[in-house]
């Protein structure tokens, strides 16, 4: 719900407020009447109507984020037909005390249906594999995407050689 209470010297009342489409969408609603605070019904009936116009904009959000979804179509990454946007292959580095380690993992980012807002999450290749960590990032990134079928993501592996090739000159820029 959208619906805050404010209070400061300026202003007391609701505010109503989402971006729907990129968009801030807000609306008052004073709870001041004839120089003093409302109270009881009149309150009630001011609240409520703030409420109600947070339902129609939650409407209106949610259809506008149903058709952008619809209408996204999943990118290739950097030119590249293979790999997936929100999938990664990353070089991390663990120290533990004196001693530090160096493994390859591939890093899902993305926004979750689920969770409603983003997640982030690794799956080691020198643990898993590299197909049964691409397999665990898939499974991960459909099930917070809302994917039930996958099969085409899981095709879509990046090959080795060329992410070694990309993560050894990402080394070379860092150091």
């Amino acid at each position: 719900m959208s619906v805050y209470l404010i209070d400061n010297d300026s202003f007391f009342g609701y505010r109503v407020r989402r971006v729907i489409g990129g968009v801030p969408h807000q609306h008052y609603f004073s709870l001041l009447g004839n120089g003093k605070r409302l109270k009881g019904k009149d309150r009630a009936v001011v609240e409520s109507s703030a409420e109600k116009l947070d339902l129609k904009l939650e409407k209106q959000q949610t259809k506008a984020r149903r058709s952008r979804e619809r209408e996204s179509i999943p990118s290739n990454r950097a030119g590249d037909p293979l790999g997936v946007k929100g999938i990664s292959v990353r070089s991390k580095r663990t120290v533990r005390g004196a001693k530090s380690y160096d493994y390859t993992v591939f890093q899902v980012n993305c926004m979750s249906k689920i969770e409603e807002k983003p997640v982030c999450t690794t799956f080691s290749i020198d643990a898993h594999g590299w197909e049964g960590a691409w397999l665990q990032a898939v499974r991960f990134y459909a099930k917070h995407k809302g994917l039930r079928q996958y099969g085409h993501l899981v095709e879509r592996i990046p090959s080795q050689q060329k992410a070694k090739k990309i993560l050894k000159q990402k080394a070379r820029k860092a150091g």
